[in-house]
């Protein structure tokens, strides 16, 4: 299997020293931005063998197990970055199941 080199998905920059290795992927950091992602970027193919563990599927139903309870923490914290920041895009690093992202779109 092949896997696609990938500049950064958020500035798409292409100079990236590795920041960190785990289970044989690298996170590359972008000189630009600093955002760290996954280069080369696995195919499907690996990402659904990623997620077909039993790891992997026991933490993904923890992360919708408290979902009442994670949007109201993710309205907390909205509500302080507010006072900052009225405006603008909003960056989520390892989002889990997608609350905070779901109250910051309201």
């Amino acid at each position: 299997m092949v896997m696609e080199k990938t500049k950064c998905m958020f500035c798409g920059s292409s100079s990236n020293p590795v920041a960190i290795s785990e289970n044989g992927y690298q996170g590359l950091k972008c000189h630009m931005c600093n955002l760290i992602y996954i280069s080369p970027k696995p195919s499907p193919e690996q990402i659904q063998e990623l997620y077909s563990n039993d790891h992997a599927v026991l933490y993904a139903d923890a992360q919708f197990q408290f979902e009442k309870f994670k949007r109201t923490e993710a309205s907390r914290t909205l509500s302080k970055i507010i006072k900052y920041r009225k405006s603008g895009s909003l960056l989520e690093l390892g989002p889990g199941g997608g609350s905070f992202l779901m109250e910051a779109r309201k």
